[in-house]
């Protein structure tokens, strides 16, 4: 159902290509695909650092990061070449601090967050701007598979005003929200990262307890 459109009066062929998700290699061939065979002018798509080193094998091809990624698509050894208009995991974070410390009151906090790059760039981004205001991050428990009960009970131990989480679909979030909305007395206490919210079910089980 993709055909030919005009842009300012310019025709523009859009040419598919696939890609998976995590799959470096296929994005590389069919990046090479795309250029060498079908001549195309520029790349839109591609995830991870993968698109930038690609870039730099075509400088005379333009490239567009249109999934969001670790800061090093385009922190370190950019190419002129790539843009991207989507906010890194970090990024994604801005202003969260900042309300913690300034909306909800929180003064000490803890971190529940994924072993992966939303986890860590989430924790970090979270830590510096809530720390820059005054307040203290007493914990950062990082939860990988198994050991989910653990992370909650060191967020808790250190007695934080409230606990701020920054978990994806591979994480296993259940074991790690639902203790967290039933210990904590308030859901003000609680700050879920945007994609705990993409799993309709858990947050049926969340229930009434995120109201607030």
């Amino acid at each position: 159902g993709v055909s030919t459109i005009a842009v300012g009066g310019r025709r523009v062929e859009l040419v598919v290509g696939c890609q998976e998700t995590g799959e470096h290699l296929v994005y590389v061939e069919e990046a090479r695909r795309l250029i060498e065979e079908e001549n195309v002018d520029a790349v839109m798509g591609g995830s991870s650092v993968v698109t930038r080193d690609v870039a730099h094998r075509y400088p005379g091809s333009i490239f567009v990061s249109t999934f969001w990624d670790e800061q090093e698509v385009t922190l370190r050894r950019p190419a002129a070449n790539l843009f991207r208009f989507t906010p890194d995991y970090a990024q994604q974070e801005a202003g969260l601090g900042a309300y913690a410390y300034n909306t909800l009151g929180w003064r000490r906090a803890s971190i529940v967050a994924g072993v992966g790059n939303p986890g860590w760039a989430g924790a970090a981004a979270f830590t510096a701007e809530f720390c820059s205001l005054g307040g203290t991050v007493a914990a950062t428990a990082y939860a990988a598979s198994g050991g989910e009960s653990e992370a909650v009970a060191r967020a808790l131990a250190a007695r934080p005003d409230g606990v701020a989480t920054f978990l994806t679909a591979f994480d296993s979030q259940g074991p790690i929200l639902l203790p967290l909305a039933a210990k904590l007395d308030s859901p003000r206490r609680l700050l879920l990262w945007g994609q705990s919210f993409l799993d309709p079910t858990l947050l049926a089980r969340l229930g009434a307890r995120l109201d607030g």
